[in-house]
């Protein structure tokens, strides 16, 4: 096991890093890999270091020797000064860190743009596939545009398509700036495409995969957030959801909260809309903002009472005869959410279809 802990002196949790090579049976096993450049502001110094057992660091010191010249004696004596007397610089730097990485996110949530919040390091990753680019290409118009250079996501894979890498190493003053411009651009981009509507769904503790799979394919195509309020009963890389996920599933504009605080701290005034057997109005009877959220309870057991007890107006119902207890979530949901896009002309969605081997005209 070959463990990079180069950031473990920069986490905002409240809770230490905690080295794999610290769990049991693996000391003996794992090669842990730090430096100075991060914790302690040593960019430039080249300077790091390596733990392991000892046989295997004593190979790697062979070729260490051989390939490449041992760090300068001043930096050394730096690296061993910041080891004993750094702390609480460490520290001083993690809760500038920390306010800069707050302020991002509040910035992003303003803007609408959903970011998965990070616990470590120094960079933040939004999420731009609202806007139909490839990451290159917003972040190639953002700095002609604006002059904001960020990194696009796919610098780091193809898993980061759709996604900005931006880093707060920098002064809060000069971040504001750039979040101002960017914030710009932004709107300019909205007004262009005009993305009036941006409906959100919203899945309280979804338990089976193949649902959320349709759910989010539904999202993908009809250009809708998804909010998944966790506990989940599956994992997101699990094959059930992608099967019905399909290939759009890579698409799909997702954000996960740990539980129902998290999730009303991060959406503070969204007009929230809850499908339920309970309610007592008709879900065609409202009228859907295009930028609301229609929540959905888990399949079991649905929107616990509590909530629906502190929302009474803005719980709505599918119809239903007899003593039919509830539809399959999925068509739950494709059934509210197409009635909030009709309502909202389908905004932004192709109208037409064309067929493939014949015309319509013909």
């Amino acid at each position: 096991m070959l463990s990079d802990e180069i950031y473990s002196e920069l986490t905002y949790t409240g809770n230490n890093h905690v080295t794999i090579a610290s769990l049991p049976g693996m000391k003996e096993r794992t090669i842990l890999i730090n430096g100075f450049s991060k914790s302690y502001a040593m960019t430039g110094w080249r300077l790091g270091y390596a733990c392991g057992p000892e046989v295997i660091i004593k190979q790697m010191l062979k070729i260490h020797q051989f390939a490449i010249m041992c760090a300068p004696t001043t930096s050394q004596y730096a690296a061993v000064e910041a080891l004993r007397n750094g702390d609480e610089d460490v520290a001083k730097m993690r809760e500038e860190y920390n306010g800069r990485r707050r302020y991002l996110m509040h910035r992003f949530q303003e803007m609408g743009l959903s970011c998965f919040e990070p616990f470590g390091a120094f960079y933040v990753f939004p999420c731009i596939k609202e806007f139909g680019m490839t990451s290159e290409e917003f972040a190639t118009k953002l700095l002609n545009s604006q002059k904001v250079a960020v990194v696009p996501g796919t610098a780091f894979g193809d898993c980061g398509e759709g996604y900005l890498r931006i880093s707060y190493a920098y002064s809060l003053e000069d971040l504001k700036k750039a979040l101002d411009r960017m914030e710009i651009f932004i709107q300019e981009l909205r007004e262009e495409k005009n993305l009036v509507a941006e409906l959100n769904i919203v899945l309280y503790e979804p338990e089976i995969p193949a649902n959320t799979g349709n759910i989010g394919r539904t999202c993908v195509a009809t250009g809708t957030k998804l909010h998944l309020i966790e506990p989940l009963g599956f994992r997101l890389d699990e094959k059930a959801l992608k099967r019905a996920g399909m290939d759009y599933w890579k698409e799909l504009d997702v954000t996960t909260y740990v539980n129902w605080d998290d999730f009303c701290e991060k959406n503070p005034n969204a007009k929230i809309y809850m499908a339920t057997t309970k309610g007592r109005h008709v879900y065609s009877d409202v009228s859907y903002e295009p930028d609301c959220f229609i929540m959905f309870g888990k399949e079991s057991a649905g929107i616990p009472e509590e909530i629906l007890k502190a929302n009474p107006d803005t719980c709505v119902r599918i119809p239903m005869i007899g003593e039919t207890r509830s539809l399959n979530l999925s068509n739950s949901v494709a059934i509210v959410l197409y009635e909030a896009l009709r309502q909202n002309h389908f905004d932004h969605m192709k109208l037409e279809g064309q067929l493939h081997r014949l015309k319509w005209e013909d």
